[in-house]
């Protein structure tokens, strides 16, 4: 149990010398939290009860929880360091252990990384697009005002045609053009629509 307290701290430490390496979503208050089931989680691999997979699934979730990479580094050298700081006739065994557990929870780690990696890759795709695709409808809208700027020559009936128009290819709800008053003093709707 003194054992599983003082990896837990070493962990932990481990986490906090990379926590602004982490995303915004991986909170100091959860630092303890995952330093304890770090701690177990390897504990449990040495005793041979760690379930199939949990250590890829927890990679997976470090991953997911927005862990860095710097600190999944940190993680193996903390418990590298603490498997040196036992017995001599431990420190074989668990190194062995710490090598094939963080061998695990790397796999899930990098394997849920290029997952998420890909995902905001796409999102970022499908962003662009949307913004290519709203640039090309304002730039025909924009050729559209202008060939009617050209034919359209009682100005009343252009600023109707202008703002509906831009209501309708720009999918908007309320469309008003302002001009100033004589004076130049005050803006006064001068055409309206939605």
């Amino acid at each position: 149990e003194g054992q599983r307290g003082a990896l837990k701290e070493v962990l932990q430490g481990a986490l906090k010398a990379t926590f602004f390496f982490n995303r915004p979503s991986v909170l100091p208050s959860m630092l303890p939290a995952l330093a304890e089931e770090l701690g177990a989680s390897y504990a449990q691999h040495v005793q041979g009860t760690l379930a199939a997979g949990a250590a890829m699934a927890l990679g997976r979730r470090l991953a997911e929880q927005g862990l860095g990479k710097p600190a999944l580094l940190r993680i193996g050298i903390a418990l590298r360091k603490f498997c040196l700081q036992q017995t001599e006739t431990e420190q074989q065994a668990l190194l062995a252990a710490a090598e094939a557990y963080l061998e695990t929870l790397h796999q899930g780690y990098f394997e849920q990384r290029e997952q998420i990696i890909l995902s905001e890759q796409e999102q970022i795709r499908e962003a662009l697009q949307k913004a290519v695709d709203h640039s090309t409808i304002q730039m025909s809208t924009t050729s559209e005002i202008a060939q009617a700027a050209s034919t359209i020559l009682e100005p009343a009936v252009l600023l109707d045609t202008v703002v509906h128009l831009i209501r309708e290819r720009l999918n908007l709800y309320y469309v008003g053009i302002f001009l100033l008053d004589d004076s130049e003093q005050w803006a006064v709707l001068r055409a309206g629509t939605g």
